[in-house]
C-alpha cells in the first residue's frame, strides 16, 4: 500500500482529521506551541522533580537548623550543670574521688542600719545567720566606728559615710573595714525599734555614766550608771549617743544590751511586720522583719568587732577603727566562709585535700580566713596520698597571704607560674592535713 492509499484508506474509514490546537499563552504571556504528549509528560515530571528537590533541600536545611539549636541548648545545659557541680569537661563529679572540686557555699551577712527620728545614722547591726537557717550571730556596730582609708577615700565616721553615700556607700565601706562582703543592707527606721519594744519601756544595765558636753562647754550626765529605763522613742537616741570619754567598745556593749532587751521583748509578743526603710541596690538577703524572726528561731549569739585607737593620717587625731591584728580572727569566728568585699581585700584560696582524712579541708578553712584569705574552691587533690602539705601562689600580690597561711600550716610558700583555678593561692593538704 502506498502512502496515498494509506491516506485515502484512512479517510475512507470515517476517521476525522485531528484539529490543530490554537497556540496558548505561556507562563510569561506569550503564545507557545502545544507539546506532544510524551514531551509534555517529561516536562511535568521534571517540574515535579524540581519541586521535590526544592522541598527536600528546604527540609534538609530546616533539619540541620533544628539539630544545631538542640545541640546549642544541650551545650548550654551541660555547661550550666558543670557550673552548679563545680565541674569542667574532664572533671570528676564524684566528691569521694580524687580530682573532684567545687565552689563552697559562702556565708551570707546582712546589714541593718538604725536611724533616729531625723533619719540620721544611729547604730548598725550585722546579722550572720547560721547555715541551718535558724539562729545566728548578731554584731552591734557603734556610732564611733571609723572606717579606715581605702583607695584614696579618707577615714570616716559611719554617720558621715551614711550621710554622703547612703545605704549603698555604708554597705561598701563597712564591708571593706570588716574585710568581708555584706550581701544585703537595709535602713531600719526608729519607729520599727519602738514597735519592737511593743510600746513599753525596756530596761538595760548601763555600765558607766554617760556624759554629754553642752554648747556652753559644761558637762551634764545624760544617763547614770546602773539600770536605765528607756521609753520606746528614746531607744534610737540611746544607741546613737556618743559621750565624752566614751570609747567605741563601750558603745558596742551598750548597743548589745539594748538589742538583747529588744529581742527578749519580741520573744513574748506576736511577730508583726516591722516598718521597713530603704534597701541597698542588689540586696539579695531578707528584710529586717524576716531576718530578726529567723535569728530568734534558733540560738542567738552576740559578738563585737575588735577595735583599736588608730592615729588618723595627716592629723593629730586618733580614731576607733577595726584592730588589724585581730580582725581576721574575728571574721574566722563569726563569718566562717567569707568572700572578699573588694578586689585585694582578701585573696581567693583553693583548698584541696590530699589525705584520707575527710575533715582535713574543714580544719583548714579557718586557717585560710585567719591568714587574710577566703576559700573560693574546695575539693580533692589528684591523690589521697600527698606526702606533705604545700602552699603555692600565683603573682606577688598573693605572697603575703600565702606566707601567712604557709606559716600557720608549718610549711613554706612557693610561687608558681601556672594558673590556679578560681584562686591565686593553692593549698594542697598532705601528710595528715592541716
Amino acid at each position: 500500500m502506498t502512502a496515498t492509499e494509506d491516506e485515502t484508506g484512512a479517510q475512507g474509514s470515517g476517521a476525522q482529521p485531528q484539529q490543530q490546537a490554537e497556540p496558548s499563552p505561556d507562563a510569561f504571556g506569550s503564545p507557545s506551541a502545544p507539546l506532544p504528549p510524551a514531551a509534555a509528560a517529561v516536562v511535568r515530571r521534571r517540574r515535579v522533580q524540581t519541586r521535590q528537590k526544592r522541598i527536600t533541600l528546604w527540609g534538609v536545611l530546616f533539619t540541620l537548623l533544628c539539630v544545631g539549636l538542640l545541640g546549642g541548648l544541650a551545650w548550654v545545659g551541660y555547661q550550666a550543670s558543670l557550673k552548679v557541680g563545680g565541674g569542667t569537661q574532664a572533671r570528676e563529679t564524684d566528691p569521694t574521688q580524687p580530682g573532684y572540686v567545687a565552689e563552697p557555699r559562702l556565708t551570707e551577712t546582712d546589714l541593718f542600719v538604725l536611724t533616729d527620728s531625723a533619719g540620721a545614722f544611729a547604730s548598725a547591726l550585722v546579722l550572720v545567720p547560721d547555715q541551718s537557717g535558724l539562729g545566728g550571730t548578731a554584731v552591734p556596730i557603734s556610732p564611733s566606728f571609723v572606717v579606715p582609708e581605702f583607695e584614696g577615700a579618707p577615714p570616716m565616721f559611719l554617720g558621715d559615710v551614711f550621710a554622703e553615700g547612703g545605704i549603698e556607700g555604708l554597705q561598701e565601706r563597712l564591708g571593706i573595714a570588716l574585710t568581708f562582703r555584706i550581701n544585703s543592707a537595709e535602713v531600719v527606721p526608729a519607729e520599727a525599734v519602738a514597735q519592737l519594744a511593743n510600746g513599753e519601756p525596756i530596761e538595760v544595765d548601763n555600765v558607766d555614766d554617760l556624759v554629754e558636753r553642752l554648747e556652753d562647754g559644761t558637762q551634764e550626765v545624760r544617763w547614770r550608771a546602773g539600770p536605765v529605763s528607756l521609753q520606746p522613742e528614746e531607744i534610737a537616741g540611746f544607741m546613737a549617743f556618743e559621750g565624752t570619754d566614751d570609747p567605741a567598745p563601750n558603745q558596742a556593749l551598750r548597743t548589745q544590751a539594748v538589742w538583747e532587751a529588744l529581742l527578749a521583748r519580741a520573744s513574748i509578743i506576736e511577730q508583726p511586720e516591722l516598718p521597713a526603710g530603704e534597701r541597698a541596690l542588689d540586696s539579695d538577703g531578707p528584710g529586717f522583719s524576716e531576718a530578726l524572726w529567723t535569728l530568734m528561731a534558733g540560738e542567738v549569739r552576740f559578738d563585737t568587732v575588735p577595735m583599736a585607737r588608730v592615729p588618723v593620717p595627716d592629723s593629730l587625731l586618733v580614731a576607733w577603727m577595726p584592730d588589724e591584728t585581730t580582725i581576721d580572727n574575728f571574721v574566722a569566728r563569726v563569718v566562717p566562709l567569707p568572700s572578699s568585699p573588694a578586689p585585694g581585700v582578701r585573696e581567693p584560696v583553693a583548698v584541696l585535700n590530699g589525705t584520707t582524712d575527710p575533715d582535713a579541708t574543714a580544719a583548714a578553712v579557718p586557717v585560710v580566713v585567719k591568714s587574710g584569705g577566703w576559700v573560693s574552691l574546695v575539693g580533692n587533690a589528684d591523690s589521697f596520698e600527698e606526702p606533705a602539705t604545700t602552699v603555692q601562689y600565683a603573682g606577688p600580690a598573693a605572697a603575703d597571704t600565702a606566707d601567712l597561711l604557709a606559716a600557720e600550716l608549718g610549711v613554706t610558700a612557693t610561687e608558681t607560674t601556672s594558673e590556679i583555678e578560681s584562686a591565686v593561692v593553692l593549698v594542697t593538704l598532705g601528710g595528715g592535713g592541716a
